[in-house]
């Protein structure tokens, strides 16, 4: 059966992209409790008062017991908590995430995104009933994420209000088709023709032509300090796993942030798929890439590892920009096949012998780590002339030579001018001031 139903238009993103992937029937199982923490609620709390961070818990809550269809399927155990009863099907807590992760609540006058964490408690049943203050308190206990895998919000309430704002805005665009993936070819820097996957970094798509499209660089670092980048990673991989279908020639690559690198609920269809279409899993690349840390190393490491017994490559990008996030630590959990240089090395060689003598001692120590180094960044054939110079295999940039590749890419589309209203909070204010969003029907 196809994952999509015909040919994506280019530079478009399915409104729910999951659709391919998640549609399997299953049988049903007993009913399963789990509980769903909102991992930024002192955050909200803090941004906004106590007050506003219960009232949206109590928005969700409204929100997933008409989803569920009973309101004995899910309460509240604390403002960060609910528990919910659900079937035990493998897919039930990721088809939760992924319609609640789209979708934001009136706070304070302002739209406002839960960061949802979601996984099961040791609890079944025939049917749903209030839980024991015993198992409430075990469930809240359970919920309560480390500061690490919380996000940790360090800065002041108003820039937290303009990260969320931002957030915001950039999940109405993924509703609006307006998110799509820029392709790079990762190209051979010594033998022109070879290339080894098309490299995929989102975007947010114009709104008028001859506006160029607004980089994954501008938009991510505030999903990063909101741990909110789940929702768009998800959404980015699953497009890109639909491409690879469709275009069985192909090998692509796709992003995410470190924060999204975690095994749990989110991912389930996506190693679904790549289970049942072993062909595909060896036609992908996973790049992790940020300025965030890895949340929480051991669950990186599953994660991984579950990857590679599908097949999938993984690569970790950003590597020497002299403020790694990801680290040593966390390169033996990622246990890349590829390291992507930060383009601050390029750049660097570009200006001075120094820097040239720099990227020639980064590509020779990640030659000692990986099989595939990248060049990125490579604007011109100086930059060209510079990574091979220094030993590079791989190069990608919009400098780089177009080989016979190209030729089938073209198909993936650039991202173009699309025709639709401007996304503002300040503009959609009458919209997020009704008491609820219904989304879940």
């Amino acid at each position: 059966m196809a994952l999509t139903q015909g040919p994506l238009p280019a530079g478009a993103v399915a409104p729910h992209p999951e659709s391919g992937f998640c549609a399997a029937g299953r049988s049903a199982p007993p009913l399963r409790a789990a509980f769903l923490s909102i991992t930024n609620a002192a955050a909200i709390a803090e941004a906004y008062g106590a007050v506003a961070a219960s009232s949206l818990s109590a928005q969700l809550l409204h929100g997933v017991r008409q989803w569920l269809g009973h309101p004995l399927r899910a309460e509240r155990v604390a403002d960060d908590c609910l528990v919910l009863w659900v079937d035990g099907d493998a897919t039930a807590l990721e088809r939760l995430l992924a319609r609640a992760g789209r979708e934001s609540f009136p706070v304070d006058g302002q739209a406002c995104l839960p960061a949802l964490h979601a996984d099961w408690l040791d609890i079944e049943g025939d049917q749903a009933r209030m839980l024991t203050p015993e198992e409430s308190a075990y469930a809240h206990f359970v919920a309560t994420p480390s500061p690490s895998a919380a996000g940790g919000w360090q800065a002041a309430a108003d820039r937290f209000r303009a990260d969320m704002s931002a957030a915001s805005e950039l999940v109405g665009a993924l509703g609006a088709s307006r998110v799509a993936l820029d392709w790079q070819e990762v190209a051979n820097a010594q033998s022109p023709g070879d290339s080894l996957c098309l490299r995929g970094t989102p975007c947010l798509v114009p709104m008028a032509e001859g506006m160029q499209a607004l980089s994954s660089d501008i938009f991510v670092p505030a999903l990063e300090r909101l741990n909110l980048t789940r929702h768009l990673d998800r959404t980015m991989v699953l497009l890109t796993l639909a491409r690879l279908d469709r275009m069985t020639r192909l090998h692509l690559s796709c992003r995410i942030s470190p924060l999204s690198a975690l095994d749990d609920a989110y991912w389930t269809s996506v190693f679904d798929a790549l289970a049942q279409r072993p062909a595909m899993a060896r036609r992908f690349t996973l790049e992790i890439g940020g300025r965030a840390a890895l949340p929480a190393l051991e669950s990186t490491r599953v994660f991984c590892q579950k990857l590679r017994e599908r097949g999938v490559r993984i690569a970790v990008s950003r590597f020497g920009s002299g403020s790694d996030s990801i680290g040593l630590e966390g390169l033996q959990a990622c246990r890349p096949d590829m390291l992507v240089l930060d383009e601050l090395c390029i750049l660097r060689a570009r200006h001075s012998e120094a820097g040239r003598q720099e990227l020639r001692d980064m590509v020779r120590t990640c030659g000692a780590l990986v099989p595939h180094t990248v060049v990125a960044g490579v604007d011109g054939e100086q930059d060209l002339a510079h990574a091979r110079a220094a030993g590079a295999q791989w190069v990608c940039g919009r400098g780089v030579p177009r080989s016979p590749v190209r030729r089938e890419a073209v198909a993936l589309g650039r991202p173009t001018a699309r025709r639709v209203a401007p996304l503002a909070v300040a503009a959609a204010a009458p919209e997020v001031a009704r008491p609820h969003i219904d989304f879940w029907h």
